[in-house]
């Protein structure tokens, strides 16, 4: 990068901006890369959610990735279903209690920040459809319902997941089904 010489400056004007544009180009290009380098792996995020869907001892695997990336609001809602996992996983009742309440305030903070993202959702209307009606944590399953019905399934990574839920669980009409894209 150049140097500014000030004392040079006011004999070259145009020496003196070029140096300056340099200096807010380099600076731009910075900030674009360090930005870029701290989005979350989502796809790997995604594949250890897969993974802890089907065995219990991968849970913490999706935790751990999720969360050094909880300001991305993806990532937060992966880090509470890990939470939500957790609560199914254990044996004692203050642990489920617990966890599940700290996987639906940060569902429920993912939902906030991205209230139109499909897939945050989903997380959120599959977790509390699997929670027994005492916890109330039922409460926007029909908002959530009507954001994911909107959008296109197909296009998400975890769409099987999403086809599986929609299949298996009491909550769409075979008319919804039959819409769904």
């Amino acid at each position: 990068m150049r140097e500014i010489n000030s004392s040079n400056s006011k004999s070259n004007p145009k020496q003196f901006l070029s140096s300056i544009a340099v200096m807010a180009t380099s600076a731009v290009i910075f900030l674009f890369f360090a930005s870029t380098t701290t989005l979350p792996p989502t796809a790997s995020i995604q594949q250890a959610y897969r993974e802890a869907l089907k065995t219990e001892n991968q849970i913490n695997k999706l935790i751990l990735l999720s969360k050094p990336h909880v300001s991305n609001p993806l990532a937060k809602a992966y880090l509470a279903t890990g939470y939500a996992l957790e609560a199914r996983a254990s044996w004692s009742p203050a642990t489920k209690m617990s966890k599940a309440q700290e996987a639906y305030s940060l569902l429920n903070q993912a939902v906030k920040a991205e209230p139109n993202n499909e897939e945050i959702r989903f997380l959120r209307l599959s977790f509390s459809h699997g929670t027994p009606d005492f916890l109330n944590m039922k409460s926007y399953m029909a908002d959530d319902k009507k954001i994911f019905l909107q959008g296109e399934i197909k296009k998400h990574p975890i769409s099987d997941i999403m086809w599986s839920f929609i299949n298996h669980s009491n909550l769409f009409s075979a008319a919804e089904k039959a819409t769904i894209k």
